[in-house]
């Protein structure tokens, strides 16, 4: 992978948690973007910025549910990762 295509992947960190195992896994800093709870309107903005490739990266629980359809990861709205864990697992 050239430095070009390397800088121009933005890795979505879901939750404080994502952020620190990133951090702590060397992922570059400027290429980091703290997602918090509300992945979908993040993934709308960056389809609108043309923006080439996004990596999630953050604990199983909350990809689960992205896998689901689930955009607001807070555990107080929604849940289901263990439904969508078998119906995709």
């Amino acid at each position: 992978v050239t430095p070009s295509v390397a800088t121009s992947v933005l890795v979505f960190c879901i939750g404080e948690n994502g952020l620190d195992l990133a951090k702590k896994m060397g992922i570059n800093p400027e290429q980091i973007i703290k997602t918090a709870n509300w992945l979908g309107p993040l993934l709308v903005e960056a389809g609108l910025q043309q923006v080439p490739a996004i990596l999630l990266f953050g604990y199983h629980g909350k990809l689960i549910k992205l896998a689901g359809g689930i955009f607001h990861t807070h555990h107080y709205l929604a849940d289901g990762r263990m439904e969508i864990l078998t119906a995709y697992g």
